[in-house]
């Protein structure tokens, strides 16, 4: 399991954890439902507005997990539930 979480998924009832991760190409960070794999611009958009149209539907296919260093580089570490490792 991916400790660079954000909270619980909102489409999926809760079911999955929001995470933080990075395309395979590593050209982008972006937020993505460990369960349903719907994913998000950014931390931002999937709690304050989850039903958002920014909201993208399995559109970045292969994601890899991120470490906790990369999460500070982009300053999403205020996010995070679990922000030591």
């Amino acid at each position: 399991m991916n400790l660079n979480h954000i909270g619980n998924c909102p489409d999926c009832g809760g079911q999955g954890l929001l995470e933080i991760v990075r395309t395979k190409d590593r050209s982008k960070f972006l937020v993505m439902c460990d369960e349903c794999g719907l994913q998000w611009h950014d931390p931002n958009s999937a709690i304050n507005n989850p039903t958002a149209t920014i909201k993208m539907s399995n559109r970045y296919n292969e994601t890899e997990e991120v470490t906790i260093d990369e999460i500070k580089s982009i300053g999403w570490e205020n996010y995070l539930v679990v922000k030591d490792q």
